[in-house]
């Protein structure tokens, strides 16, 4: 004679271990976000040459791709949405970005000034506005100024350790895990002696 196991409580127990591998393998998957989506508005201008703001936004957009962003379109809105909340985060939802840019720049004499507002979908937050003040505005130079202004709003993600070797991972994966163990140890405990079965040897 010998004891069983009630197969409810078996399957249970060996569904556990599975779960933890998928929760961890989630975890992972987490660890790589998916790219930022960025909706760049149409430049404010103020004394610019014909055209020469949709070269600046152009080339902006460049510096945001190679950064690792993934542009959405934000066609025929005015440049003045940046400047208001609501309207940053209603544009922002509708066409499904994470950070909405403005970039304004402005020129009086030989001085050149390049303006970048973001402002956080997501959290419906302004993120933070730069600035940069050139003397000369060469193409040089303004370009200088465009990629300081895209590392500020995208800066890149620290060189450290992949992200397996991180503890906020192995953390989160001892929890999962202790917690499969708990419920497959409960799982397979029984509740009265109905629940075990006499079967001959």
């Amino acid at each position: 004679m010998g004891l069983q196991v009630p197969p409810g409580r078996l399957g249970a127990s060996l569904a556990s271990p599975a779960i933890s591998v998928s929760l961890v393998l989630a975890l992972a998957a987490a660890a790589h976000a998916e790219p930022v989506r960025v909706a760049l508005l149409a430049v404010e201008e103020i004394n610019l040459a014909p055209g020469e703001g949709e070269q600046l936004r152009a080339r902006f957009a460049e510096l945001l791709r190679a950064r690792g962003a993934q542009l959405v379109a934000a066609a025929g809105v005015t440049p003045g949405c940046a400047q208001e909340i609501a309207c940053q985060q209603q544009l922002g939802k509708r066409v499904g970005a994470h950070k909405l840019v403005a970039l304004r720049v402005g020129r009086l004499g030989d001085t050149t000034v390049l303006r970048l507002t973001a402002f956080d979908v997501t959290r419906g937050m302004r993120q933070g506005t730069w600035q940069e003040m050139l003397r000369r505005a060469d193409s040089r130079a303004v370009g200088a100024a465009l990629e300081r202004l895209a590392a500020a709003f995208l800066p890149p993600p620290p060189a450290g350790r992949p992200f397996y070797k991180s503890w906020w991972f192995w953390t989160a994966a001892g929890v999962v895990v202790a917690g499969s163990i708990t419920a497959a140890v409960l799982a397979t405990r029984p509740r009265s002696d109905a629940d075990w079965k006499l079967v001959p040897p």
